[in-house]
């Protein structure tokens, strides 16, 4: 099954979907301009809505990171969801949005089982390290409180 944004690229549902990532450069001056204006009445904003803000290619290019940087500049309030621990990067960055109460990180845990997860999400973290990045989240959280 497509969804809309396959269809209207071209890509397939399967592969294509994990394996095209379609990047926005320009995002951390995106961000900074949306937050000027929702300075005014700031509404959590979700990265991670279609796509996982931390898939691979996000190590290079630390977009995520810098938007993440300007959204804490404006106290923007942020919901991240992902699979991939790479999010453990940006903690220092994601503890100053929560020490505003401007910052929800959620990692999906599909399962414990590393066989069960190498064959359901075969490109994405495997459980030891998710469970890793909660931990070191939960222990920011708890050092600040």
């Amino acid at each position: 099954m497509q969804g809309p944004r396959d269809e209207y690229l071209g890509f397939s549902s399967g592969l294509d979907f994990e394996t095209k990532i379609m990047v926005k450069y320009d995002g951390a001056r995106i961000a900074a301009a949306g937050s000027r204006v929702a300075a005014m009445a700031p509404s959590r904003l979700g990265l991670s809505g279609v796509t996982d803000a931390y898939q691979p290619v996000e190590r290079r290019l630390e977009l995520t990171r810098r938007c993440l940087q300007v959204l804490s500049e404006f106290r923007q309030p942020v919901a991240i969801i992902t699979k991939n621990r790479l999010v453990a990067r940006d903690i220092d960055v994601l503890g100053e949005l929560a020490r505003h109460n401007a910052a929800g990180v959620f990692v999906s845990v599909t399962s414990l089982d590393d066989d069960l997860v190498g064959r359901l999400e075969p490109r994405t973290t495997r459980p030891p390290g998710r469970l890793n990045a909660i931990r070191r989240w939960l222990r920011r959280a708890f050092q600040s409180a």
